[in-house]
This record gives structure tokens, sequence and C-alpha cells, in this order.
């Protein structure tokens, strides 16, 4: 809403309307939720709170006093519209100089006496209504519909992100699979017995088959280590899936990145020296997290696959602990 001045009333008055004429009436009214009322800052300084305030706001009240358009009303209606479909209710001082405001002059708005009580009245009695959805003005953002969206802008923008960072996560996995694995087909050849000429698909797998093979492989003298691993570090960070998918699957992922992490990167101790249990587990999970971080990642970008291949992620996901255990 405007803060220093309307038609007819100076910065105090519209500090008293605010106050007596929408927050105390909406906080105090009989509805079915009870509701926080707050105004923006007083300047054309659009910080992180006001943008925070936005977006989650359950309902924004946009005031439209002024003989013109108020610029920082209308940015943040606009900022608003951009990023959400939740409700907006559009009042306006009733004046004879009210010029027409282009911008919104589709969407209805209620014009008031700001010396009447009509407009706290007209305020619950939209709210009310709102609650029980006995309308849908207000509850979808014209800019998403014509964007043909069906999550907020942002969110969409940020799961694009988050598919791209989990592509690249996967990929960093798999390259460190392929260049340890490398080091210890090397390893091996040059201490046992045993063919191992090329890198197997799953290399976890064939030293576990052939552990009684491997016995005289002397692997406390194995000079590789998973070494820095960056989109592991960035994911722990900035957790960046959470608010894209189920919080439960988050959790899942999180949580092994976390163990996958702790067990084999944090710990410099684990590594002095090797084992054969230590070099098959950190692939077994190596893979497990590449896996998930595929499967994630096509949930993302692919709506039509997303419920198999969260599937499989919950597969993936329910095997990790247990590959390890002990070692």
């Amino acid at each position: 809403m405007p803060f220093v001045k309307s038609p007819t009333r100076n910065q105090e008055q519209l500090t008293s309307f605010f106050r007596n004429k929408i927050k105390r009436p909406v906080e105090e009214a009989d509805l079915r939720n009870k509701y926080v009322v707050s105004r923006s800052a007083d300047a054309f300084n659009i910080n992180a709170q006001i943008i925070k305030d936005l977006y989650t706001a359950d309902i924004v009240i946009c005031d439209l006093s002024g003989e013109q358009a108020n610029p920082n009303v209308m940015y943040e209606l606009g900022m608003r519209l951009a990023f959400s479909n939740g409700p907006v209710i559009l009042i306006r001082e009733r004046h004879e100089n009210n010029n027409n405001i282009f911008d919104v002059g589709g969407f209805y708005t209620e014009l008031y006496d700001p010396l009447l009580d009509e407009i706290s009245d007209y305020l619950i009695d939209k709210i009310r209504r709102l609650e029980e959805s006995e309308e849908e003005e207000g509850e979808h953002s014209p800019v998403l519909t014509v964007l043909r969206e069906e999550v907020p802008l942002l969110q969409r923008m940020s799961g694009r992100r988050a598919a791209h960072l989990l592509k690249h996560l996967a990929l960093q996995l798999e390259k460190t699979q392929i260049g340890f694995g490398a080091a210890v087909v090397v390893h091996v050849s040059n201490s046992a017995d045993v063919d191992f000429s090329h890198i197997v698909e799953d290399l976890a797998t064939e030293l576990t088959d052939k552990r009684d093979s491997l016995t005289s492989v002397p692997w406390s003298q194995l000079e590789v280590t998973p070494g820095n691993q960056p989109t592991i570090d960035a994911y722990i960070a900035s957790p960046y899936l959470e608010g894209l998918l189920d919080d439960q699957v988050v959790e899942k992922f999180t949580s092994a990145i976390f163990t996958y992490y702790s067990r084999f990167l944090a710990a410099d101790t684990l590594w002095q020296p090797p084992s054969l249990n230590i070099v098959t587990s950190f692939l077994s999970n190596s893979v497990s997290i590449q896996e998930m971080a595929n499967a994630l990642q096509e949930a993302l970008v692919d709506p039509s696959a997303k419920t198999s291949a969260i599937e499989r992620f919950e597969t993936l996901a329910s095997e990790f602990r247990g590959i390890g255990d002990g070692t």
C-alpha cells in the first residue's frame, strides 16, 4: 500500500488506516484461520524479506490508492503474480481524480471510502469466501496461467537447476568409480593371479565374487583414495532438493549423502591403510548414490516417469544402509 500519501490522506493517516481498517479487523475476525497482517517496507527497496513474504503469504491485499499507480505497490504486485498462485485482493480509495491503471484493468478492484468501515467488512467477507473455496477469483495468477505453468515459476526454475546439479553429481561419481576402479584393477593385476585385464561393469561385485583369489593382494599398499568430491560437498552445503520433491524422499537422499560422505570422504583414517572390504564398500556405495541421483533427476525432468523413478529411488534407498555395514 502507499506509505506517504493518497488523494485524501497523509502518512500518519495511512498508517492509522492500515492498523484500524485492515490489520486489527482481519486479525480479530471470526475466520477459519488466524492471520497475522503485516505490510512491506516503506521504500523502493525489494529486499530478501519482502520477496520471501510476497512468495509465502497466504493472501496478499494490495491497496492501489492514488491518482496514478504507485510504483512500489505495482512492483510488488507484479512479483506476487509472477511466482505465486496464491490469492490477491485489490482495493483502492474511491476518488474522482483516480486514473485507470491499465496493467490491472482486467482485475476486480474494490473501491472504498477511508472514513467508513465498509472495506473492513469486505476484506473479512472476501477472506471467508476464499477459505470456503466458494470463488475462484484471485486463486490463480494470470501470469502463470498465460505461461501454462502448473507450479509456481520459481519452483519450476529450481527444479531445472536441481536436475542439472544431480546430473553432474552422478557424472562425477561415475568418473570417480572409473578412476578409482582403474587403480584397483592395476593393483590387483600386479599382485595376484587374477584376470583383471579390464574394468568390469560392476567391479564391487567382481571383487566380492573373487574374494578367495584376492587374499594375497597387499591392500595396504593400494595408493589411491576417493579424493575430493565437489558435487557431494555442494549438496551438503545446500540441499537443493528441499521443496521440490516429497519430504521423505529428500530426507532419504540427504541421509544417504551424509552417510556416504562421513564414511568414505570425511575420515582419512579409513584409508590408512585400505582393505578389500573398504574398497568394495566404497564402490558399492558410489554406485548406489549415483543411481539414486539418476532416479531423482529423472523424476524432476520427466513428469510422466516421476512415479516409476521415485519407486526405483525408494528401492535403492531401502537397500543403501545395508551396503558395507561393519566394514
